[in-house]
């Protein structure tokens, strides 16, 4: 039989095993549950879109994002001179629906009313923006949302001018253009085509500059003042957003791209360009096109897509094809 010494040993023995091993049984535990919640955090859905506004410069930008996956490229759409909301709500969810892990970020210039935020803007001022100064928002808005990865600006129409800007301030290996505004530039200038003339100084004309001030001033007056007119067929302003704090924010985005010629642009070597075009445009803006973009291709790598049965407005129109169009790009060097 065991004596009390013995009782009293064995005792003692259970207490110290228990003492030793109590904290290995602990760390199991904790590293069980660690792993738990690892799989948790795996299994969480992709972070929603953010949407607001930034002040960059004591200017108001409004912006929406979508987070890319670690190491995977962001768009960023440097969108047309005119955006109504209606085109780039089907042109999300396109995007949204093929990404695989890519980001987006859509932004407004500071020249332009929320139209993508279908909320009043405040009132545009008369402003002497520049094409580094939509540049610059876009820099603005990618730290202040932590963007990490890779980053492709993507110029749609207008938006080909401050992407290049943007492009030759940055460290990028793609730039995507997405019907680059090209239009006819042997028009001579006269009072019955100042909007041709205007649109023709800061597209692909290299005559641009030689227009006299007063004429373009008049021109991006007429050009602001056109569109207003045409979007108001088909949509109609937030509340208390008004035509002619409108028609100021287009002529300052006109004026600073004003003597802009992408055919004189020069990227690094190593950039590669990416242009997606539009099947139908007018024979002459399209001849022009193709003019432009072979003498682009002289001094710059070029890859080209056309979006067949497709207008220049191709984002608004083709919401789908434009978004496999840009995905392709970015995964296709």
């Amino acid at each position: 039989m065991l004596g009390m010494r013995d009782i009293q040993m064995s005792v003692l023995l259970l207490i110290l095993n228990l003492m030793v091993f109590a904290p290995i049984g602990a760390q199991a535990a904790a590293a069980k549950g660690a792993l738990c919640r690892d799989l948790f955090r795996a299994e969480q859905p992709v972070p929603a879109a953010v949407k607001g506004h930034l002040d960059v410069s004591g200017r108001r930008v409004y912006f929406e994002h979508i987070p890319a996956q670690d190491g995977k490229p962001t768009a960023v759409i440097f969108n047309g001179l005119f955006v109504p909301a209606s085109d780039f709500v089907p042109f999300k969810k396109e995007f949204q629906a093929r990404t695989d892990g890519e980001g987006v970020l859509i932004f407004t210039y500071s020249s332009q009313f929320d139209s993508m935020a279908g909320a009043p803007a405040v009132k545009v001022e008369a402003e002497r923006a520049s094409l580094g100064d939509y540049a610059e928002q876009a820099e603005a808005l990618l730290r202040h949302l932590a963007v990490r990865g890779p980053v492709v600006p993507v110029g749609f129409s207008y938006g080909s001018a401050p992407a290049t800007v943007f492009a030759g301030r940055n460290q990028i290996r793609d730039i995507i253009f997405v019907s680059p505004l090209v239009f006819p530039g042997e028009t001579a200038p006269g009072v019955a085509v100042l909007v041709e003339a205007t649109e023709a100084a800061f597209a692909w004309n290299p005559f641009g500059g030689m227009w006299m001030s007063q004429m373009r001033e008049q021109g991006a007056r007429t050009v602001a003042s056109k569109l207003v007119a045409e979007h108001l067929k088909v949509d109609s302003f937030p509340e208390g957003v008004v035509a002619a704090d409108v028609e100021s924010g287009l002529i300052e985005m006109i004026r600073a791209a004003d003597e802009f010629n992408l055919t004189e642009v020069a990227l690094p070597k190593d950039v590669t360009s990416h242009f997606i075009l539009a099947g139908e445009e007018a024979p002459a803006r399209r001849q022009s096109q193709d003019q432009a973009i072979a003498h682009f291709e002289q001094t710059n790598p070029v890859k080209v897509t056309v979006v067949a049965g497709s207008e220049h407005h191709v984002i608004g129109l083709k919401p789908k094809a434009a978004a496999v169009a840009i995905l392709k790009a970015m995964r296709g060097r």
